[in-house]
């Protein structure tokens, strides 16, 4: 399978993410370039970090 190329860079933010899906919804795109585009929206959606809850006052043994 041939590698795609994206002129869409990987977003840093939730904000980019949010522009790229809209432009992904809003857009008529076909083939090569829909496939890149989703590539960098998955690829994102994956390497966003959550946060660990801070101040979480359950003790582990009561969490079940």
């Amino acid at each position: 399978m041939s590698e795609v190329t994206s002129s869409v860079t990987l977003p840093s933010t939730l904000q980019e993410l949010d522009q790229i899906i809209q432009k992904y919804l809003s857009s008529d795109l076909r083939g090569e370039e829909l496939l890149s585009l989703w590539q960098v929206i998955r690829d994102a959606s994956l390497n966003q970090k959550f946060s660990e809850p801070e101040n979480d006052k359950v003790i582990v043994e009561h969490s079940y």
